[in-house]
């Protein structure tokens, strides 16, 4: 899933959640209610418009894309394969450790 796929999905959520129509969007937008849907159904909405509805929903841009990155599956485990792969080479290896680490 791309990242805007994800952050147009946790709004979608977040309306959902907080009981927010897309006539209540359209509202607070001043738009149309079919251009609202039209927005949420080609997922091309401009920085402006993302800034609006997260605050609609009483979010920065910043913690609403905070909120779609801890949605997103995470990978706990490598195969078998992979692990040979990173243990051969000490290079890849000291960059798993970093990179597990978050340094």
């Amino acid at each position: 899933m791309t990242e805007a796929v994800q952050l147009i999905s946790t709004i979608k959520k977040q309306l959902k959640r907080q009981g927010l129509t897309y006539r209540d969007v359209a509202r607070a937008l001043k738009l149309s209610e079919p251009s609202i849907k039209r927005l949420f159904a080609s997922g091309r909405f401009t920085i402006n418009r993302l800034v609006q509805v997260s605050n609609l929903l009483g979010y920065t841009l910043a913690e609403l894309s905070k909120e779609a990155l801890a949605a997103q599956p995470r990978l706990s485990t490598l195969t078998d394969k992979q692990e040979r792969e990173i243990v051969s080479d000490p290079k890849l290896l000291i960059i798993a450790v970093c990179a597990l680490n978050n340094w």
